[in-house]
């Protein structure tokens, strides 16, 4: 599965992206992956790269891996159950 999330006011073409997207997930050996892509302004850009990676400019990608490496890096704790999805919870505490 392929997301797309224009954060931006800039048209953009998601079909084509997720066409582009797929054929290179495709010779890449990573046909059956699910990805989210966030096209975001630089303001947002900046902010996140300053977070993440202790860089305060603009960068072109910042890429995540995915959550289940996330929680084990970071020991941020379980996901959420379907049922607590919406729930204000405070990882940080277990809970």
């Amino acid at each position: 599965m392929i997301e797309i999330n224009n954060l931006t006011t800039n048209q953009i073409d998601e079909e084509f992206l997720k066409k582009v997207t797929k054929g290179v997930l495709k010779k890449e050996g990573g046909a059956k992956v699910e990805l989210s892509i966030a096209l975001i302004g630089q303001g947002r850009m900046r902010k996140l790269n300053k977070k993440y990676r202790g860089k305060n400019r603009v960068t072109d990608v910042l890429a995540f891996p995915e959550t289940k490496v996330l929680l084990e890096k970071f020991k941020v704790g379980p996901p959420p159950k379907s049922s607590e999805l919406g729930r204000n919870r405070n990882l940080s505490q277990g809970g």
